[in-house]
């Protein structure tokens, strides 16, 4: 009789506007939500998943994980109500893996488990994706390729600097300080 049979409604995911990550830093989503008119208390399933960088949820309270711990994960898996759901990702935090600079998507899967109707488990995929911009590093080596002349060589060259950088295309500027710098030209 399909006059008494309940229909699932399905989950919903619920996108902020375009995110913008600074490399190598801890950035805060703010507004991703999932909603779900007949899941109630009943648990859903949930799947974050980034392809370049980590995930921390902001709690963990009242959820089962699955794959990940909620702290620093590329994937996180888990189960729970709805408001527990929602809870851990008011606040997920996106990192950016060492020197990435791109588009990083956020793949965001939602499985109401079938709660509260007759018509099986409904889900939901969406994607979020985020900028992430390059800040500029600083060298991590600067290096002398000689280090002793003859004394009293005026005019002579000690060496040649050179430094290393991972952010390309960058030029340098060195300074001599201390006591004997006025000794060079």
């Amino acid at each position: 009789d399909l006059g008494n049979q309940k229909l699932n409604q399905g989950p919903q995911w619920q996108l902020p506007g375009a995110q913008v990550a600074a490399e190598e830093t801890e950035f805060v989503i703010q507004g991703l939500s999932v909603t779900d008119p007949d899941a109630a208390d009943n648990p859903i399933h949930v799947i974050l998943s980034v392809g370049h960088g980590t995930l921390t949820l902001s709690q963990t309270t009242g959820l089962t994980l699955h794959n990940g711990d909620g702290n620093a994960d590329p994937q996180i898996t888990m189960t729970g109500s709805l408001a527990m759901i929602n809870a851990a990702l008011n606040g997920m935090k996106y990192r950016g893996e060492q020197n990435f600079v791109g588009t990083e998507s956020l793949a965001l899967y939602a499985n109401d488990l079938g709660n509260d109707g007759d018509t099986g488990p409904l889900t939901d995929t969406k994607v979020l994706p985020i900028t992430v911009t390059n800040v500029n590093e600083a060298p991590s080596a600067v290096s002398l390729s000689a280090s002793s002349i003859t004394e009293n060589s005026a005019g002579a060259t000690v060496g040649t600097l050179s430094t290393t950088d991972v952010d390309s295309g960058d030029t340098f500027t060195y300074t001599l300080s201390g006591s004997d710098a006025a000794s060079f030209e």
